[in-house]
């Protein structure tokens, strides 16, 4: 809130047109403006939930999967993908259109179909700090002075 009393009346006007709301009046009432969207964006907010993903067939989520792909493949080809990229991702739709979605794979997870792979560099795989090579890397720094 602080935000917007520090913002010019132009700041604050473009800042309501991107929301859709209306623009005229002084930089008081824009502010004023400004805050009651904010409260009511609090209000909502809490109360809104995810909706529930449907429980798909393994066809529809074949299905989904491919096109998602598909849109990806269609987008690296477009832009100038890396060649290795775009290799990657022809090799995971044969495979998805052979075998169908595997629902612990990142796709799932990016589908909101399924957990996904658990990441290991949250995980008890990590060196703890100050050994490993870092402290290496230090050691030989010190050396060469």
């Amino acid at each position: 809130m602080s935000e917007q009393t520090e913002n010019t009346a132009e700041q604050l006007r473009e800042e309501l047109t991107s929301k859709q709301l209306a623009t005229d009046g002084d930089r008081d009432a824009l502010v004023a403006r400004l805050r009651a969207t904010q409260e009511q964006d609090k209000d909502t907010a809490p109360k809104a939930s995810p909706a529930p993903v449907p429980a798909l067939n393994p066809e529809e989520r074949k299905s989904r999967a491919l096109e998602l792909l598909k849109k990806k493949l269609a987008r690296a080809n477009k832009f100038g993908g890396e060649q290795t990229a775009v290799e990657a991702l022809e090799r995971q739709i044969a495979r998805i259109e052979k075998f169908g979605l595997d629902l612990d794979t990142g796709l799932a997870r990016e589908l909101g179909l399924g957990k996904g792979p658990q990441s290991t560099r949250a995980g008890g795989n990590r060196v703890p700090h100050g050994r490993g090579k870092a402290r290496k890397r230090s050691s030989k720094r010190t050396s060469k002075h």
